[in-house]
């Protein structure tokens, strides 16, 4: 008789790995066997770890955490300018629920399919529901974007809008009130995140430092001037321009303080934050206009040593209040 936990692998995620040539061996095996592009790539290789109660809900479907769960690592990967490739999972659960698991297999393989990722390998075993992934891309030698290639005088700038999963977690947790319409979009941008894939390769050519905005614009935007800062053995800052934040748009009586400090400190975004030169500013808008993804410039890199704000022609020192697993 085949012990349950392979017959769970087995029956519920094995069919993640059709269809790949690339995968020579997949799930089944003690480890996956994959056979690489071309000697002129590099491999990207990134892990999230989703907790629950803190990083999801524990009313949340188990189709969107499955969904989620890979979502946040296929938004590093495309910080990088890579292109994702093959995922392993590691999946601990209180118990072996056929329906739970099926329904969380479903949302994995919707957004695995979209961007062309094979499921190779995991784990399983009994516990808190805790989701790890891991997932590998492939990138051009020497071409992988960077967080410690800001330069002075780069603008900075971002894609969507900012803040929405933040309002979407309030308004889960009944902080704030929304129209149902509304509820539905912030809440699904919040357990849903789209990440920014598809345009990251578009303007890979055009960018010199870039990360994805997971804990915050403030604190994501201090790690590109910090390691930058690291690199080139000087102190960078940033001057960022309040008004120039793309913020989302809501019917409610909500403060533009509390809409702008949601895009500054909220995190769960999964945009992209991007540094670039003056001279690409052009070629990133006509990339915007062609892919119908917002690119907003919101500030630059300076030569001061800190980041500020500037609002309402004042200038305010700008501390990174994301969000930190340890200050709970």
């Amino acid at each position: 008789m085949g012990s349950p936990e392979f017959e769970l692998i087995e029956g519920v995620f094995a069919n993640l790995t059709d269809d790949d040539s690339t995968v020579i061996t997949g799930i089944g095996d003690d480890a996956a066997v994959v056979s690489l592009p071309h000697g002129d790539k590099e491999l990207v290789v990134c892990v999230d770890t989703l907790v629950e109660g803190v990083h999801f809900p524990a009313d949340v479907p188990p189709q969107t955490i499955g969904y989620k769960s890979l979502a946040v690592n296929i938004s590093d990967i495309a910080a990088m300018g890579a292109v994702p490739k093959w995922a392993t999972l590691a999946l601990t659960i209180p118990e072996n629920n056929p329906v739970w698991l099926k329904q969380f297999s479903s949302g994995f393989a919707e957004i695995a399919k979209e961007f062309g990722i094979s499921l190779i390998g995991g784990d399983t075993t009994k516990g808190r529901l805790t989701i790890s992934v891991q997932l590998t891309g492939v990138v051009d030698k020497g071409r992988a974007v960077l967080r410690s290639e800001a330069k002075p005088g780069d603008i900075v700038f971002v894609t969507g809008k900012l803040g929405e999963a933040a309002i979407g977690l309030d308004a889960w947790q009944k902080k704030i009130s929304l129209n149902q319409s509304e509820f539905e979009y912030f809440t699904d941008r919040l357990n849903k995140p789209y990440p920014q894939q598809k345009i990251s390769q578009e303007i890979r050519q055009y960018i010199n430092s870039a990360i994805d905005i997971s804990d915050g614009l403030s604190s994501d935007l201090s790690h590109i001037v910090k390691h930058s800062s690291a690199k080139k053995g000087v102190p960078l800052g940033a001057k960022l321009f309040a008004d120039k934040i793309p913020l989302p748009k809501v019917s409610r009586n909500l403060s533009s303080d509390y809409l702008l400090g949601k895009a500054l400190n909220g995190g769960d975004d999964y945009q992209l934050c991007f540094t670039a030169g003056v001279a690409n500013i052009s070629k990133l808008q006509a990339v915007s206009e062609q892919t119908g993804v917002a690119i907003t410039a919101i500030g630059e890199i300076t030569n001061s040593g800190q980041i500020v704000l500037i609002q309402d022609d004042k200038e305010i020192s700008l501390i990174a209040k994301g969000y930190d697993h340890f200050s709970l």
